[in-house]
């Protein structure tokens, strides 16, 4: 209940909010949501895409479903939509803090894991945008399912054990049906029963885990059958590929690839522990491959890695909680990154969502150790201040973010505002400027949009014809004007 009050009171101010981005999508244009459709419906057709599509990559039945059961009890109201998000998010922290405290965590540290969590900026994105839902559902049924597991392995005796890892396999065959971030759950199980395996306090029980990997292990081949089935395969659709438009990294030879994702890396490291500079999109072009293509960019990419690394292996015995907690940020980040294989994205702050619990955790224990360590009252005391200052800080930073998820106008206008050179930033500006019937500002995004980006000239054009069928002559030549304009 904490967990939630906390992010009750953090997020109230965006409740006011519109339908922004994606959300008109996923909600206005989903006909299971809407109701024109049956719930069920959400589980023979891939997300984001029509039934029988070959090129979905996602699947999230469950996702679906809890918006369409918002919108059959309080109508399409972006503000239900939005309490329920803050709900998601403030159970996830809250279970979140408790796996910390079960794992070994003082109270002391697993209330800080709880305040940071719930304080931390870089959830913001998931927790206002209402697409979003997915990640929050995704964090909190991973959560409860190592819960759940965790319980079965304690048990001493084998039938309530099978009861609860019974429990544990259902969970996260829900959260494998909300989003595909689930997936890296396995690596997160593994890590927490090494740890939970390494504390003197627990009798050894051979065998106490089988029952979990079992239970998991159906949900997995479950989920993998439901995927096969709607979307022609496991992870994708058959004729899926993923385009440099959509990602830039999408188009370079593995190796150039794997270097641009390792390059990527100081910029998530620094999302998680200082997110001063928030972006809600980062396109596809905004950061360009050749800046991330130097030998400065992936030697920095290969540093964070080998400090996370060394760090992880010196506090291993001393500070457990500290390494377990870097281990969560790699096992929930890697396998999305653009390192093993392309994504949809190339870099995305949602992307953080799972990996923040881990950097919360290890910050956390970290301080209260090296509190402990001094063993005195002021090395305690100045560990606490630290916690408290990182929070304040952190609902500084939030409280500054929320107006610009207002709507559409507000968030690109945010977005171009810290990062001009994202076109698809531009673009939508300029799509918000065109609905609005002001072709002055429309032709300054998409001029902005196509020196930014020259690849988004055949959507201009696109609109352009599309302006014509509608008969509005000042758009016509706004948009004309826009592409005569000098690269």
């Amino acid at each position: 209940m904490a967990g939630v009050g906390l992010q009750v009171l953090l997020y109230a101010p965006s409740l006011t909010g519109l339908f922004t981005f994606d959300d008109r999508k996923i909600v206005l244009e989903d006909a299971s949501i809407t109701g024109v459709a049956p719930l069920w419906d959400a589980f023979l057709r891939p997300y984001f895409s029509a039934p029988g599509a070959t090129n979905a990559i996602a699947y999230r039945p469950a996702t679906v479903c809890s918006l369409g059961l918002d919108a059959r009890l309080f109508g399409l109201s972006p503000f239900a939509m939005r309490l329920e998000n803050i709900l998601w998010a403030g159970v996830g922290a809250g279970l979140f803090a408790l796996l910390a405290a079960r794992l070994g965590a003082p109270p002391e540290v697993s209330w800080s894991v709880l305040a940071l969590l719930s304080a931390h900026p870089v959830r913001s994105e998931a927790i206002v945008t209402i697409v979003g839902r997915s990640e929050l559902m995704a964090f909190a049924f991973v959560v409860s399912a190592i819960l759940l597991g965790q319980q079965s392995w304690r048990f001493p005796d084998a039938p309530r054990r099978v009861v609860y890892a019974a429990a544990s396999g259902a969970v996260i065959l829900l959260a494998l049906l909300s989003k595909e971030s689930a997936f890296a759950a396995p690596a997160l199980l593994l890590l927490v029963s090494c740890a939970d395996g390494a504390r003197p306090d627990l009798p050894k029980r051979q065998g106490a885990l089988h029952p979990v990997f079992i239970a998991w292990g159906a949900a997995f081949v479950a989920a993998a059958l439901l995927r096969r089935s709607v979307l022609g395969g496991i992870l994708t659709g058959p004729s899926f590929s993923v385009f440099p438009v959509d990602n830039a990294l999408a188009g370079l030879p593995p190796f150039d690839r794997v270097l641009a994702a390792m390059a990527l890396l100081p910029r998530a490291a620094g999302l998680l522990l200082w997110p001063r500079t928030l972006v809600a999109d980062y396109g596809s072009q905004a950061i360009p491959v050749s800046h991330l293509l130097t030998l400065m960019a992936v030697a920095a990419g290969a540093a964070t890695v080998i400090a996370a690394g060394l760090i992880a292996l010196r506090v291993r015995r001393t500070v457990p909680l500290a390494a377990l907690g870097i281990g969560w940020v790699a096992a929930s980040y890697l396998p999305f990154a653009n390192v093993f294989y392309p994504t949809a994205v190339l870099f995305a702050e949602r992307l953080l969502y799972t990996p923040c619990a881990g950097a919360v955790l290890a910050v956390a224990s970290g301080l209260y150790a090296l509190g402990q360590h001094k063993g005195t009252r002021a090395a305690r005391g100045a560990a606490l201040s630290s916690v408290v200052v990182l929070a304040f800080l952190g609902i500084f930073r939030i409280e500054s973010r929320l107006p610009e998820w207002r709507d559409d106008r507000t968030l690109f206008s945010a977005v171009v505002r810290d990062m001009p050179t994202n076109g698809r930033a531009w673009w939508n500006l300029a799509v918000v400027a065109l609905s609005d019937r002001d072709p002055a500002v429309a032709q300054q995004c998409l001029t902005a949009a196509l020196r930014a980006e020259p690849s988004l000239r055949p959507s201009v054009e696109s609109l352009r014809a599309h302006a014509v069928e509608l008969r509005r002559a000042d758009l016509v030549a706004a948009i004309d004007a826009a592409l005569a304009s000098p690269r």
